[in-house]
Parts: C-alpha cells; sequence; structure tokens
C-alpha cells in the first residue's frame, strides 16, 4: 500500500484531502449539493484512515456511513428526478444501482477479510463519484431547476 508524501517540508502543512469540492461541481440543488459534499467528506475519511491521520479504529464504521449515505442520496436524487420526469431517469437509475452494489460489495468485502481498502480502490472512488457529479448528474440539471 502506497504512503503520501510525509517529508518534513510538508509536516507543518495541514493534511491534504484525497478530494476537495470544487463549485464546478454543483448541481445547483442545494440539498443534492450538501449530499455531494457529504459523500466527498466520507470518501476523505476512508483515505484520511488509510494514511493513519485519524482516530477513528473501525473503518467498517466509516464504510457503513458512506453506503447507508449514499443509499439515501440516491434516493432522494431518484425521487427528484421522477418529479422533474427526467428523460434519462432510468439510464441515471442503474448508474445508481450499480454503484450502491459496488459499494455493498466493498463493505462485505471489509467485513469479511478485515484488510484495509487498496489505494486503486480509492482512485475508483474518486474517479467514480467526480464522473458521476460533473457527467450524469449535470445532465438532468435543467430539468431540475
Amino acid at each position: 500500500m502506497g504512503t503520501a508524501d510525509s517529508s518534513a517540508s510538508n509536516s507543518s502543512k495541514a493534511p491534504q484531502k484525497f478530494i476537495v469540492w470544487q463549485d464546478s461541481y454543483s448541481v445547483g440543488v442545494p440539498k443534492l449539493d450538501g449530499q455531494h459534499k457529504k459523500i466527498i467528506d466520507l470518501i476523505n475519511e476512508v483515505y484520511d484512515y488509510l494514511q493513519g491521520r485519524t482516530g477513528l479504529l473501525d473503518l467498517g464504521r466509516i464504510l457503513d456511513d458512506l453506503s447507508t449515505y449514499t443509499q439515501n442520496h440516491f434516493a432522494d436524487e431518484e425521487q427528484l428526478l421522477r418529479l422533474a420526469k427526467y428523460p434519462e431517469y432510468e439510464e441515471h437509475k442503474k448508474h445508481h444501482d450499480w454503484m450502491m452494489q459496488r459499494t455493498r460489495s466493498i463493505r462485505s468485502e471489509y467485513r469479511e477479510k478485515r484488510e484495509d481498502l487498496s489505494w486503486e480502490l480509492m482512485d475508483f472512488l474518486k474517479k467514480w463519484w467526480l464522473n458521476h457529479i460533473q457527467s450524469n448528474d449535470a445532465r438532468y440539471v435543467p430539468y431540475v431547476k
């Protein structure tokens, strides 16, 4: 497992976040933006755990929180898209269903094996969520404003 640069020159700096929220990620719906920020925060908690920068002792709890929060977010987003009669709703929901299955699988694998997550998995979480927000979610913006 790789580690972040921990040289003395970086020791006085605040720890970097794995994902930093940017205004360009906004979908213009405050509730959904807040949920996206929370999901990013939870992914950052996993990152902090892997970096040894957190007092949290149970990665399983973080993964449970991420899974539960993701499920609730998807339900809220899907309800909004149904109400807006979003024409790509079914396709969007397929993305959500796939990610929920993947999130549950990650959580189950950790619970069974008790092995820390890999950096490849962290990279996957980052890329999937940022792509989903910036690409898939961005397409529904005109329908929900």
